[in-house]
């Protein structure tokens, strides 16, 4: 038995956060370029998706399924939470890169390579354009995301998993 209610709710709930966090990068235009933005970004990201799928299995588990939850179970739950948090979220990224703001990325890329020339090789900064031009266009990176998501879901959901599985019936009477 998969009751998914939790987990939807959550998915949607942490999607529409991420969502909104990614508004307020947008509409503070912070740089997400930079190396030190970048990794906090990617850190605060990662965070709250594995916060909120584990909120959502631990509901999944207590709220529906009475304290017992099966791997598998738990690992449904999560993939449910993260792929619905992952679909909102790349699907606003593709509006407001596709349609809202086409230059936003590319005038982000340019601010990030003014501020490393000269500090970079000129190889090594033209090797790295390159790379990050194929990733501009809103709809390639969308249409990755649709199968690369699904992948990193099961990842983190299977970690989530091992971690919401016990069962908490038998740890309140073993206290008991």
């Amino acid at each position: 038995m998969y009751p998914l209610n939790q987990p939807l709710k959550t998915g949607v709930i942490i999607g529409i956060i991420l969502v909104l966090y990614s508004a307020l990068i947008y509409a503070f235009d912070i740089n997400i370029y930079s190396v030190v933005l970048s990794m906090l970004n990617g850190l605060i990201i990662l965070a709250a998706i594995v916060a909120a799928a584990y909120v959502g299995v631990k509901h999944m588990r207590d709220k529906d399924l009475n304290g017992e939850i099966k791997y598998l179970q738990a690992l449904v739950g999560g993939f449910v939470v993260l792929l619905i948090a992952f679909y909102i979220n790349n699907l606003f990224t593709f509006i407001l890169n596709g349609y809202i703001d086409p230059e936003y990325l590319p005038a982000k890329m340019d601010q990030m390579i003014t501020s490393f020339e000269g500090i970079m090789p000129e190889e090594a900064m033209d090797e790295m354009v390159d790379k990050m031009e194929k990733n501009l266009d809103p709809k390639n990176t969308f249409l990755k995301n649709l199968w690369m998501n699904p992948i990193f879901a099961v990842i983190i959901s299977a970690i989530i998993a091992l971690i919401v599985k016990k069962n908490t019936k038998d740890s309140k009477t073993t206290e008991a």
